[in-house]
């Protein structure tokens, strides 16, 4: 079953609701060449770095300008980046949205363990869900 969309006037009242399950995520030592290579498929807007299930940070296209290429991505990804909850209010999305400026949200549970991704469409009046 591929994606499909969840208009935002139809969420449902909490981030559980509005996830994307499974999102694709890379290892610490994924270094920033093969990260470049991933961002190459325009799809592709951030990458989740993963120890595990252990969320340990996301880095965009842009968090990779003037890197080493064979530097591992432990060190450069945003580990402060903000997160949800899967309990979190869905209205708590659009805050995050509104002061960070984001179209993916990582959702993790008390102890960093990822649990899905909250991600909008082009439009940004849709969740992608799967």
């Amino acid at each position: 079953m591929g994606t499909r969309f969840i208009p935002t006037a139809d969420a449902g009242p909490r981030v559980r609701d509005v996830m994307l399950l499974e999102p694709n995520t890379v290892p610490p030592t994924t270094t920033v060449a093969e990260a470049r290579r991933i961002f190459e498929s325009p799809r592709q807007k951030a990458l989740l770095v993963c120890d595990g299930s252990r969320y340990v940070g996301a880095i965009g296209r842009d968090g990779l300008d003037g890197a080493e290429t064979d530097a591992p991505l432990a060190r450069l990804v945003d580990a402060q980046a903000p997160t949800l909850g899967p309990e979190d209010e869905t209205a708590r999305v659009f805050e995050v949205v509104e002061r960070h400026g984001l179209t993916r949200i990582p959702v993790v549970d008390a102890d960093s363990s990822l649990l899905g991704l909250v991600c909008f469409n082009r439009s940004r009046d849709a969740f992608c869900v799967a």
